[in-house]
């Protein structure tokens, strides 16, 4: 019996101060700047799979809505990207250590040639109690195909980018 009473006065203990610590987590608000590594694995075409690093820059609107610019370096083997894009994320709540986020990039890429750009992010943000968290996404991107010359070929061959993958990333 004193062993059930020692047990339920720890959980109230520890429920106690974890209700605490929710109340410390830091609100998103102000500037804020991303941090971010990504891959994506391309679906519609036999290209490489790209890997890059990004930033956005730009300001909380309120608790759950960010807004900002960024661009990223993009590349594989063969090809280098550089999408330019505006972006906005959402953030399903801000009480507790993890929430589910929502991204949503367009804009444009400069590579041999430009084009349409898009990227679609979900995924979860762990919250510190200070200006600082992590995201994990998944995300769907698509890149406007083009044409490459192909030295190889001695002809134009058209190249399609868009794919999923993940990003993973630092809120500042």
């Amino acid at each position: 019996m004193k062993k059930t009473i020692l047990i339920v006065a720890m959980l109230v203990m520890a429920l106690g101060l974890s209700a605490q610590e929710e109340k410390k987590i830091s609100i998103p608000s102000g500037y804020r700047a991303f941090i971010e590594e990504e891959n994506s694995m391309q679906l519609v075409s036999k290209e490489h799979s790209l890997i890059g690093v990004g930033t956005t820059h730009g300001f909380y609107m309120n608790e759950h809505c960010f807004v900002g610019l960024g661009f990223t370096l993009m590349g594989n083997e063969d090809d280098f990207l550089m999408p330019i894009y505006a972006a906005v994320r959402y953030n399903f709540g801000y009480k507790s250590n993890v929430t589910p986020v929502l991204s949503l990039r367009a804009g444009s890429y400069l590579s041999e040639s430009t084009g349409l750009y898009a990227d679609l992010g979900f995924g979860v943000r762990f919250a510190s109690k200070h200006h600082f968290a992590i995201s994990v996404m998944l995300t769907g991107t698509f890149f406007e195909p083009t044409e490459h010359y192909s030295y190889s070929l001695g002809d134009y061959v058209n190249v399609n980018h868009s794919g999923a993958g993940i990003r993973i990333g630092m809120e500042l």
